[in-house]
């Protein structure tokens, strides 16, 4: 004889997975963050407000009913991360720094003119220098912004 385990505040969808009944969230989501965090259920619902207590405890129930086949898709699901990374030709470092080129060939092409920010008046400046743990790193000098890219020169706009 066979017993239908039925675990509450949990659905299935078409594909089989476990969901929080009437949430976006996927229980290998929640799992995750707990076996990869080492967050508890509280901590879990800290930074997920929105679901229930007992929804968090029955997605962590079914984890652990399930747990060498969950943690087993896990590291599927990671290695195919890792494999599909690799195969990216061009890193972070690389895109920023063609932007960078992007945007300075292009400033150059108009003379240093630029359109004003959503919300500023055309010829204005935002007041005072940004700060500077913005990236890429920007700050106004006299009625030019000067935008610096890691190890790029500077170009002014």
């Amino acid at each position: 004889m066979s017993t239908i385990i039925q675990y509450p505040h949990l659905s299935f969808d078409e594909d089989g997975e476990a969901r929080v009944d009437r949430t976006r969230y996927k229980v290998i989501h929640l799992a995750g963050e707990h076996y990869h965090y080492g967050w508890s259920a509280e901590e879990i619902l800290r930074q997920h407000p929105d679901p229930r207590p007992e929804q968090i405890y029955a997605a962590l129930t079914y984890f652990y009913d399930h747990h060498e086949a969950m943690v087993q898709a896990m590291r599927e699901t990671a290695a195919v991360a890792d494999r599909d990374s690799a195969k990216q030709p061009i890193t972070r470092a690389e895109l920023l720094k063609r932007r960078a080129a992007r945007e300075c060939s292009s400033a150059e092409r108009s003379g240093g003119a630029q359109s004003p920010r959503e919300g500023e008046a055309p010829g204005s400046s935002p007041p005072g220098p940004t700060p500077p743990d913005r990236s890429p790193l920007e700050w106004t000098t006299d009625s030019k912004r000067i935008v610096m890219h890691g190890d790029q020169q500077p170009c002014r706009r």
